[in-house]
């Protein structure tokens, strides 16, 4: 299978700390390890979202809608795993 894994844009400045990215990086690597081919999706790259057997989504925001609307034109194969953080980094600790 090929599968590509999409995170929510805030993770560019948690970078490897970030616990959600830490958790895909672990599912991509064991897919892996198992013969599949796994695409961490960068804006910097491009994509031929027809080849995928999955598109992951994993995160929250206005962004997924967005960007998912558009890869289904191209890909109906989408998943979504939503993240849930209960203290946002926004909020101010008391």
């Amino acid at each position: 299978m090929k599968i590509a894994y999409i995170i929510y844009p805030e993770v560019i400045y948690a970078n490897k700390s970030n616990g959600v990215r830490s958790q895909v990086v672990t599912w991509g690597n064991i897919l892996r390890s198992k013969g599949h081919e796994v695409d961490f999706v960068n804006n910097w790259e491009d994509y031929d979202w027809k080849e995928y057997d999955a598109i992951h989504f994993v995160g929250q925001g206005v962004w997924i809608p967005r960007v998912l609307n558009q890869i289904r034109r191209l890909n109906d194969k989408c998943v979504f795993s939503p993240i849930y953080d209960p203290h946002p980094i926004w909020e101010s600790k008391k």
